[in-house]
This record gives structure tokens, sequence and C-alpha cells, in this order.
């Protein structure tokens, strides 16, 4: 899986410049996706890595992504004569950190919760990502409330795709990693 290391982040800015239809996106069509190379693939063996390194830029990434999210949300409350709901949209994964399952505490237009987690990448939409179990847990739980908002080509000019309902269901999960204890 590609590595999103060194992104240029966007702000709330980019969002204000923008017309919303021009950021939301359709998401990628099933045979669009590339599969995540097997376990066994050399892809997969990595030598010489800075891993700490690696780890904070993709949770810079992560931030900058999840406070454009932020941005948008508000931005799609206000259009649609929402102020009261957009002045309420919550980061809470900064806040609170990221054992909730989700990112974002937003609103639908009626006042009903729209839980966000956030995927950011700054290569193209159809680049595989990463999910925790206890995302796909959430998803699964608050199947109404959950979107998962793909926020794509972060670099340079960053594109959104969202889809409603539980992660099993909308993408084919492979199981990553595995927790272990000595027998």
């Amino acid at each position: 899986m590609e590595s999103d290391v060194d992104a240029a982040p966007a702000t709330a800015a980019t969002v204000r410049d923008r017309e919303l239809d021009e950021i939301l996106r359709a998401p990628p069509q099933p045979g669009e996706m590339p599969t995540a190379p097997d376990e066994g693939d050399d892809a997969s063996l990595l030598t010489g890595v800075d891993y700490l390194g690696r780890e904070q830029r993709n949770r810079a990434l992560a931030g900058a992504g999840q406070t454009f999210v932020v941005a948008l949300e508000q931005r799609r409350l206000i259009e649609a004569g929402c102020e009261i709901f957009a002045d309420h949209v919550e980061h809470v994964s900064a806040e609170y950190g990221e054992g909730l399952g989700y990112d974002i505490h937003s609103y639908e237009v009626d006042g009903r919760d729209r839980l966000i987690t956030v995927k950011t990448t700054r290569f193209r939409k159809e680049t595989p990502f990463y999910v925790a179990s206890n995302e796909v847990a959430v998803s699964a739980r608050y199947r109404e409330r959950f979107w998962l908002y793909r926020v794509y080509n972060f670099r340079d000019t960053p594109y959104v795709y969202h889809l409603n309902g539980p992660l099993a269901e909308r993408f084919r999960l492979k199981p990553h990693e595995y927790s272990a204890t000595v027998r």
C-alpha cells in the first residue's frame, strides 16, 4: 500500500474557495479499486524504514484531512440553512482520542447525528486504506448514522467521496494486523 508521507496540508480556505459540488465526487466503482498486496508479497517486506517518522507524518496527514472535513461539514450545514448545527460540528478524535471509532460528530439537516470517520490520502481515490476493527464495529452498530469520508488528492486539490453505512457492506475488508499474546 502506498504511503501518504510528506503531504502538504489543505486548509479550511480550500473548502471556502470552492463549490461543494466541485469537492464532493462519486466513489470509485468496485472494479476500479486495487487490492492490497498479500502478506507474502515482496512489496510488503520493507527494510530500513523510519517507522516512527512515517507514523508521525501519517498522523499529521490524518489530522489535516479531518480538519478539512470539519470545514466541509460546517459549509454543508450552513448552505443547507442549518447554521445552528454547523456551530456544533465536533472534531472528536482530536478532543477525545481515536477510541470512539469515528473522527467527527456532525449532523444531518434534520438534527440527527452523523458520525464520520475520515481517511485521507495524497494519492488517487482508488488508493486502498486501512480501517481499525473499532471503526468497522461502530459502522455496524450505528449503520444509519455512520459515514466514511475519503479525502484524496490532498496535496494538490483535495476531493472527497463519502459512503454511508457499515464498512463491511460497502468495502472489501482484508485482515491486516492481529493482536498477539504468548500462549
